[in-house]
């Protein structure tokens, strides 16, 4: 290798990482602090919240709604194992065997914290009726209907229709039962009147702000996450001796904030929410890149790289190369879709190599 001085940095390999433009990718299913719930109060909203990014949604419709704004999660609400709401504006936020009452998902006024009967517990989904029912999906697609889950009290057991099975997320509204499904014409959210007879069975499309929203989601509308390796300079020695050269490396560093600009354009902030649309973008896209190839993602871990607007800069290095050699300098960056032409994100550091080939190693570490 040929040697370099100056402010010239190696980048840190840790592992492998793989390209993946020609994935097929799905939406991330309920997880822990992640999940849908309704409600008729106050005009009628579904909510999408994300613990992870302390914030939920609220929107009159999925299908695109100029009432659709995001606001801040109250801290005890947060990294709920479910969520469902009941007519009157009361959210249960259920955490392993006990579930908490809350007046809204803003803050914990007027909370109060009960135990789960043992019927109850162990839900795949969780969701409130109109009729103050609570519903809750097992596994073995059965669900558990319940006027009162402390108690299991009125508690009977349906079997859930097949066309009504599968669904990556459950809620209630008015009177409705919605899921979310993936399939041949893209990411769709189904309103039935019955689960268990699949009645008046309804299903629309799932705006792209909103998909966007969701964990996976951008991957779903732009396209999976790639990484790759891009040649930024090379020079050669050619005379017969050892020869130091001082060059000037110029690189784009940072984040393409207008590649994903149009996610937030619908979106309002609430005056609750302490960050920008923008920066929440930028916390989307992070966690795109973290997720496994089945949902979009490389797996990676980018929090340690520069995340600041993309700015391009030079760098002065002084390298010497022995007679008839040749030096490479390679940048790794992150994107989404075939657009490899316009990343994400810009990697802050080069690595250099004599072979003109791409490094075999990773630009970033794997994410545990």
């Amino acid at each position: 290798m040929a040697s370099v001085k100056g402010m010239f940095l190696f980048l840190c390999i840790v592992a492998s990482v793989t390209k993946n433009l020609n994935a097929t990718v799905s939406l991330v299913p309920h997880t822990k602090g992640n999940d849908f719930c309704g409600t008729n109060y106050d005009g009628g909203y579904h909510y999408i919240i994300r613990s992870d990014l302390g914030v939920f949604m609220r929107a009159g419709s999925l299908t695109g709604s100029p009432s659709t704004k995001i606001y801040k999660l109250c801290e005890a609400c947060k990294g709920a194992d479910h969520y469902l709401a009941i007519p009157g504006g009361k959210y249960y936020i259920i955490k392993g065997n006990q579930y908490r009452k809350n007046r809204g998902l803003e803050s914990d006024r007027d909370s109060r914290v009960y135990n789960l009967h043992p019927n109850c517990r162990g839900g795949k989904h969780y969701f409130g009726g109109t009729d103050h029912h609570k519903y809750i999906i097992f596994s073995d697609n059965t669900y558990r209907r319940v006027v009162d889950m402390t108690h299991d009290s009125q508690a009977r057991t349906f079997k859930l229709h097949p066309n009504c099975q599968g669904g990556l997320y459950y809620w209630a509204r008015e009177g409705w039962k919605y899921f979310v499904k993936q399939g041949h014409w893209g990411i769709e959210y189904h309103r039935v009147s019955d689960l268990t007879r699949d009645l008046l069975h309804t299903s629309y499309s799932v705006a792209k702000p909103v998909i966007g929203f969701l964990p996976g989601g951008l991957a779903v509308n732009y396209g999976p996450v790639y990484g790759q390796w891009t040649l930024i300079k090379s020079f050669r020695n050619p005379s017969s001796s050892d020869v130091e050269y001082k060059k000037t490396i110029t690189k784009k560093v940072g984040y393409n904030k207008q590649k994903l600009s149009s996610t937030e354009h619908s979106w309002s902030i609430s005056a609750s929410v302490t960050t920008s649309a923008g920066a929440l973008t930028e916390s989307i896209a992070k966690t795109q890149m973290t997720l496994t190839a089945a949902y979009g993602g490389l797996k990676i871990d980018t929090t340690t790289q520069d995340w600041s607007k993309e700015t391009e800069t030079t760098e002065e290095i002084t390298i010497t190369l022995k007679a008839g050699q040749s030096v490479y300098f390679w940048q790794y960056q992150i994107g989404l879709g075939t657009d490899t032409g316009h990343p994400v994100l810009f990697g802050k550091n080069l690595v250099t190599n004599n072979s003109g080939r791409p490094p075999k190693e990773p630009g970033y570490t794997t994410k545990a």
